[in-house]
């Protein structure tokens, strides 16, 4: 299994503000929802949104530029674009990590304007802004140096998604004070992440290198080949796997269905792509063998799915599948789950909580849950949780740290940053 590098962990540690229970003991500010912005900044997607807001603003963290443009779009402005054929991609981030610091600051300036979240006065407003785990201390440096010293933030948070996922879990179920574990699979990987007693360990932590852009290419690659060239055309084969695809809980058994004759197959699909005149999104129908051909017009195209649907997530089980040499996400629970104490494990493994946009697919929680019951001892309970939305599920565990009134003690103010550097958020700990 390759896990993350643990040779980073302790810098890591060592360098990363978030919301722990020792922060409790510093002074606190006062402060107001309305004066504090919750941004979770994800590799693929931005999660923004002020902290007495009722749902964040989501949109792509990266700019776009359809084939059909000669300008680019950065967030959320490609919804004022109709033609999304032929979609270029540029992320400032590679595997979770920011790589390109002008377009990745290009996309937060869009998301603090009066475009998006209207910041009026930097120097009375409050941030908490996400980083991956285990990032780079350069890069947690630069970071803080933009909030403090490029906007002017009056304090910043600076944590990580699985940290605030854990915390709202905490207010949703009081048992997971104990011991919990936070499956985190978004955009560019899979994080599996253990806290005790409101404590993330860190050294425990691990990821695999799969996640929704691991998943969305696999699919181009395979319908490519099989029927049409969509290679160029990720927006309309991710919005695809995003409507049509789904985790199977007897994998077996799909595969014996999806070998059936079309007109008694449950699993196929025809998936009519979008041509950007008289269909702008694409969608999922009944094939036409067991319809009809009354239901098709001749105008469509349209990609038949059959055990692409669930062959594609099944790479979050089985990364070895397209030659990536790591264990599946029940597995890693697992190992994550029996590095803790024997004292912690029984609470942790009742508190597994699937967060990412990945958690959305259809079947994903009972396919974890049934296999992760096979792996744990007999005597332990197992009980996955998915939330309502498991996408917003840590931007709403930022929100509810402001609003329970705990975000001021864990945060850094932008005095004691002028005083004190980087190093005032090892001592926010």
């Amino acid at each position: 299994m390759a896990s993350i590098a643990i040779a980073q962990t302790q810098q890591a540690q060592a360098t990363t503000s978030a919301p722990s229970a020792a922060a409790a003991a510093a002074p606190a500010m006062q402060l107001e929802p309305t004066s504090v912005i919750v941004l979770d900044s994800g590799g693929g997607s931005i999660k923004a949104g002020w902290a007495h807001d009722s749902q964040p603003t989501i949109m792509g963290n990266c700019i776009t530029r359809p084939r059909s443009a000669r300008r680019t779009f950065v967030g959320n402005e490609l919804d004022q674009w109709g033609d999304l054929s032929g979609l270029y991609y540029g992320y400032p981030t590679q595997k979770g990590f920011i790589v390109n610091w002008e377009l990745q600051n290009k996309i937060w300036d869009h998301v603090l304007s009066s475009s998006v979240l209207e910041v009026n006065n930097f120097a009375e407003t409050s941030l908490v802004l996400t980083e991956p785990l285990f990032n780079f201390p350069a890069i947690q440096s630069a970071m803080r140096e933009v909030a403090f010293e490029e906007h002017g933030f009056q304090s910043l948070l600076h944590t990580t998604a699985p940290e605030l996922s854990a915390y709202q879990q905490r207010v949703d179920s009081p048992s997971a004070q104990e011991a919990q574990v936070v499956v985190d699979s978004g955009f560019s990987s899979t994080y599996v992440v253990p806290f005790v007693q409101g404590q993330m360990l860190p050294s425990c932590a691990t990821r695999i290198d799969v996640g929704g852009k691991v998943l969305t290419n696999y699919l181009k690659d395979v319908l490519s080949y099989r029927q049409i060239n969509l290679m160029e055309e990720t927006h309309v084969v991710n919005e695809m796997k995003e409507k049509a695809c789904y985790v199977a809980t007897d994998l077996q058994h799909e595969l014996e269905k999806a070998k059936q004759r079309p007109s008694s197959n449950t699993i196929s699909v025809d998936y009519v792509l979008p041509d950007y005149t008289t269909i702008m999104k694409g969608f999922v129908r009944a094939p036409v063998a067991r319809t009809g051909p009354a239901n098709m017009s001749s105008d469509e195209q349209l990609v038949k799915l059959n055990n692409e649907r669930f062959s594609v997530p099944e790479l979050l089980f089985h990364p070895s599948d397209v030659g990536i040499k790591q264990t599946g996400i029940p597995e890693l629970i697992g190992l994550v789950v029996e590095s803790l104490e024997e004292a912690a494990q029984y609470y942790a493994y009742q508190n597994v909580v699937l967060t990412g946009g990945n958690a959305r697919f259809s079947g994903f929680q009972a396919r974890i849950t049934n296999d992760l019951r096979a792996l744990a001892p007999s005597d332990m309970p197992v009980e996955c949780s998915l939330p309502t939305d498991p996408q917003i599920h840590a931007w709403r565990g930022g929100q509810s740290m402001v609003q329970r009134g705990d975000f001021a003690a864990a945060a850094v103010t932008r005095a004691k940053y002028a005083e004190y550097g980087d190093a005032a958020f090892s001592r926010s700990r």
